[in-house]
Parts: structure tokens; C-alpha cells; sequence
């Protein structure tokens, strides 16, 4: 714990600064991988069945499906016939902006990371400058804290940087995943109401 708060001390107020950013990215990428388990889309054979048991009435949980898909089927099934392939669009939609919400602010901090690690630089810089006006080179002792301050900020920014990169990135292709699973099921169901309703006529 001294070792770390030491690292702190000699990076100043800017390693304050990165390591709150690093705490809000990854608290923020924790719980959205955390919100993303949650989700299971049955596929195939199973969700057509399903799809037949919504035209027929019949729950989705009697169906053998859960979360997202269940409530999709839930709204569709409780709907009109005739409104079933409207009602199913705005299910879908609402269900893509849940699984893939607008993450700007998150990108901000993961992309600004690196600016803040350049700002305790330009800092460390200058006070390597005012310790060289002052004392001129002969203080080894004294320019080491500028040069420790400058390259401790610019390794934090560039470590933050490169985690949530690669974060966002395992993120963005857990949410594609379950966008194209959503897909699918929008397709299939499509399939049965027209189906259901040509059966019908």
C-alpha cells in the first residue's frame, strides 16, 4: 500500500485523475458485461417452434424461452393479429437499444486517458525546466522527481488506454452477437405471423 500511494505522490494531482477515469471505464464495462450475461436467445428449430406457439396463443414461457426474447413474444402474442408484424418491429428496436446502448461517454474517458498521461508530462517537463533554472544539471536528485513524474503519467494513460480498448472491444463483439441473434429472431418471427395470418385468410 505505501509502494502504491508512493506512485501516487510522484505522479501528482494528473495520476489522481487516471485513476478515477480507470475506476468509472471499468466499473462501467463490468456491469455492461454483467447486463450481457443475462441474455440467452434460443435459435433454430426451437425459436420457430416458439414462434408457431405465439401465433397459437400460447406464453413464452410455456415456449422454453427467456429474457428478451419472452418479453418480445409476450408483447407480440398479447397484440392483434393484424397488428402483430408492427408491434414486433418496435419489441426488436426497443430490445437494440437495451443491448446496445450509446456508450460516448465511456469512449471519452478510454480515449482521453492518454491526454491526461500527457498533461502530468508537459508538468513533469516543466518542472524539470524550473529545477535546471534554478540549480542548474548538477541536481540529479532534484530533476529525477520531474523525470518520474513525466514518464509514471504517460505509462498510466497509455496502460488505461490499451485495457479499455481492448474491453470496449470484447464488449462490442458480445453485443454484435446478441444484435444478430436478435435478428434472427425478428426474421423468424416475421416468418410465423406471416404465416400464421396467410393460414388465417
Amino acid at each position: 500500500m505505501a509502494d502504491i500511494l508512493d506512485i501516487m505522490d510522484r505522479g501528482g494531482s494528473v495520476m489522481w485523475l487516471l485513476v478515477a477515469s480507470s475506476v468509472v471505464i471499468s466499473t462501467a464495462l463490468v456491469y455492461r458485461f454483467l447486463c450481457l450475461r443475462d441474455h440467452r436467445f434460443t435459435t433454430g428449430t426451437a425459436l420457430e417452434r416458439a414462434g408457431a406457439a405465439m401465433c397459437q396463443g400460447v406464453s413464452a414461457g410455456a415456449a422454453g424461452l427467456g429474457g428478451l426474447q419472452a418479453l418480445i413474444l409476450q408483447r407480440v402474442a398479447a397484440s392483434p393479429p393484424a397488428s402483430r408484424a408492427g408491434d414486433l418491429q418496435l419489441a426488436i428496436a426497443e430490445s437494440q437499444r437495451q443491448l446496445a446502448p450509446p456508450r460516448d461517454f465511456i469512449r471519452a474517458l478510454i480515449h482521453s486517458a492518454p491526454l491526461l498521461g500527457l498533461l502530468g508530462t508537459v508538468g513533469g517537463m516543466i518542472e524539470i525546466f524550473m529545477v535546471i533554472a534554478q540549480a542548474g544539471a548538477s541536481e540529479p536528485g532534484m530533476l529525477a522527481g520531474g523525470i518520474g513524474k513525466a514518464l509514471l503519467t504517460t505509462q498510466a494513460g497509455l496502460l488505461i488506454v490499451v485495457v479499455g480498448v481492448c474491453g470496449e472491444i470484447h464488449l462490442s463483439r458480445r453485443e454484435q452477437d446478441l444484435l444478430d441473434k436478435l435478428e434472427e429472431t425478428r426474421f423468424v418471427l416475421s416468418r410465423c405471423i406471416r404465416e400464421a395470418h396467410a393460414t388465417a385468410s
